[in-house]
């Protein structure tokens, strides 16, 4: 056996008993003074919420108003935009608060 061997060898050993003695996992803390941050997401979330029905129910009235016309494409649009802006606001808080409870 070479000295490469060896000293791979002895890696190995000191590796494995560390690794062996398990790695700490502390228990998970929200950090100091961010118990305001949480509240205030809170009521942006609702807030954003109630904004993005209300929003939704101009969009329907448009489309039901276009559609009267015979052109409805404007009133579907909007819905769209509508709808992926509430889905895209609902990701972002749910990942904030998912990484603020971390």
């Amino acid at each position: 056996m070479g000295k490469t061997e060896q000293f791979a060898s002895l890696v190995r050993a000191e590796v494995g008993e560390h690794l062996a003695a398990g790695i700490p996992n502390p228990p998970a803390t929200q950090p100091p003074s961010t118990g305001g941050i949480t509240s205030v997401m809170g009521w942006v979330k609702w807030g954003a919420a109630i904004f993005a029905a209300i929003l939704l129910i101009a969009a329907f009235i448009t489309w039901a108003r276009s559609a009267g016309n015979g052109d409805d494409r404007d009133g579907l649009s909007k819905i769209s935009m509508v709808l992926f802006a509430a889905v895209g606001v609902s990701a972002a808080f749910s990942l904030v608060a998912f990484l603020v409870d971390q």
